[in-house]
């Protein structure tokens, strides 16, 4: 995104999302290609005309931890293919010719290859992202240093044992990515979504932060926060109201003479359907209320939050 303008979310992504492995351990050691959860946040963004709203962002850590796993898994699956292929030529002799020509040899050679692939990445596909430096002041490291020596999240969970000994340098890289997401929001006064599949991020921001700091671990989740902030898909925002709000709950189920309390066992938003005008919705629920099942349509106004109307039935009445 090549607008400079302050934008209103910032989302970050985390190295277990942008991490593209096949098989669950082999990298594309030739180049990098970002996954098909950054592009459709990044197609959905775009086909919404949000990208004045929203940047796609990449921690600079998170670059970092990629570009060192690529860079320390290339000997060994070298290694690998080489030891592979001498193991196939015993086993099949004279029927048949296997070889493999690696056209780099050291790890100098690659080195340099990771090089060429951090520019022709940055200055292609990743044009479309920005690349987040983390905060290099006394301030953060003294912060971190303080939350290790605390065990608080982060560094709660040791990741590795060497001789008995527990250590961990993931808390490191996850503290980094938290004080990236605070510093840069923060600085552009800005809401920061944090996507990643690491459950240890799930409490790591405050509960007076939530409402600016956020963590998904899905793409559709975050898809779902954004039509809801932009008035996107006001359908979905309708059934989200009467599944979570219990003002409407309630007057939905008085219509039939009933309470919303715990003799609501069932209550469930079947289908939202458009009208002639574009703020009325109607909504068909069903409910089970004291073992009797009832079915409710609404006719709702999404502006004034308001029941224009509700009939209901019970059903095999």
């Amino acid at each position: 995104m090549t607008s400079h303008d302050r934008k209103d979310i910032n989302i970050f992504f985390d190295t277990n999302v942008l991490e593209t492995r096949y098989g669950g351990e082999f990298f594309m050691y030739n180049e990098y290609k970002l996954p098909i959860d950054y592009s459709k946040l990044y197609d959905f963004i775009k086909i919404n005309n949000i990208n004045n709203y929203v940047d796609l962002c990449i921690p600079e850590i998170v670059w970092k931890e990629i570009i060192q796993h690529m860079r320390e898994t290339f000997s060994s699956q070298k290694q690998s293919v080489q030891s592979k292929i001498e193991t196939y030529k015993k086993s099949f002799g004279a029927l048949a010719e296997i070889s493999c020509n690696f056209k780099i040899n050291g790890d100098n050679e690659y080195e340099e290859h990771l090089e060429k692939l951090s520019k022709v990445f940055w200055g292609g596909e990743g044009r479309e992202c920005k690349l987040i430096s983390y905060p290099k002041n006394t301030v953060v490291v003294e912060k971190i240093i303080n939350k290790a020596f605390k065990k608080e999240r982060p560094f709660v969970e040791s990741k590795a044992i060497n001789g008995g000994k527990k250590y961990s340098d993931a808390g490191l890289k996850d503290a980094l990515i938290v004080e990236t997401i605070l510093d840069y929001c923060n600085n552009e006064e800005t809401i920061g979504i944090l996507y990643s599949k690491d459950g240890d991020f799930s409490t790591v921001f405050n509960s007076d932060m939530k409402n600016r700091f956020k963590v998904f671990n899905k793409v559709d989740d975050i898809i779902d926060f954004l039509e809801l902030r932009y008035n996107l898909n006001k359908k979905k925002q309708v059934q989200l109201k009467f599944e979570n709000e219990e003002y409407l709950k309630d007057i939905v189920v008085n219509e039939s003479g009933n309470k919303y309390d715990k003799s609501v066992t069932d209550f469930i938003v079947n289908t939202v359907d458009s009208s002639e005008d574009e703020d009325i919705f109607i909504v068909k629920i069903s409910a089970t209320i004291n073992e009797t099942r009832y079915l409710y349509r609404i006719k709702y106004d999404f502006t004034a939050n308001e029941i224009l109307e509700s009939k209901y039935t019970i059903k095999n009445e």
